[in-house]
């Protein structure tokens, strides 16, 4: 559960830029059929713009690199072995055989996919992986300071109880570093 906690918002972040690159080219984010954000008119409005730039951003990288939807399910499980607590998991052991279980699957994937420079592509993707990270973290701030503020305003905006505590109680503890990204690179 710790981990789901504590990735949701990088997985939740990457299929966003999934959703954007297969249904619009990663020209505009594409959060759901009825809510699609470009930059000329609701990227500008939102107060989310620099987020929505670099969830943009992602997106374009999908198309580039011409992600294929095995690569992406792969890299998915992936980010959800992509933070932990300081402390480690009580099961760290299990916990390190699935994400190495996850990346041999990544290599064996781009083995099978691509004839040529299969260590240029694994590269790519795990640095797409490690990029993310940063853009995760300005959201978890973001989302936590609307928390706040949020909690403060006298009509009481409410959060459903999970998300409320997982942004109230997990968030914090990522941004004050009790919990840290797992890169690929340094």
């Amino acid at each position: 559960m710790t981990i789901i906690q504590q990735s949701w918002m990088g997985v939740m972040v990457f299929a966003l830029g999934w959703r954007s690159y297969k249904n619009a080219s990663g020209r505009i984010l594409y959060f759901a059929p009825d809510l699609v954000f470009n930059e000329y008119v609701q990227m500008h409005v939102s107060t989310m713009y620099e987020h929505c730039i670099r969830m943009r951003h992602l997106s374009q990288e999908f198309e580039m690199l011409q992600i294929t939807q095995e690569e992406f399910h792969c890299m998915k499980a992936l980010l959800l072995f992509s933070i932990i607590p300081v402390e480690g998991l009580k099961s760290q052991k299990y916990f390190d055989e699935l994400r190495l279980t996850y990346i041999n699957e990544l290599d064996r994937l781009i083995n099978f996919q691509t004839t040529t420079n299969t260590s240029q592509r694994f590269y790519q993707l795990t640095r797409l992986m490690d990029s993310l990270q940063m853009t995760v973290k300005k959201l978890h701030q973001f989302t936590f300071d609307l928390f706040v503020q949020a909690q403060s305003l006298h009509t009481k905006v409410s959060f459903p109880e999970m998300i409320g505590e997982i942004i109230s109680v997990h968030v914090p503890k990522i941004l004050t570093g009790l919990a840290k990204p797992i890169l690929f690179h340094k």
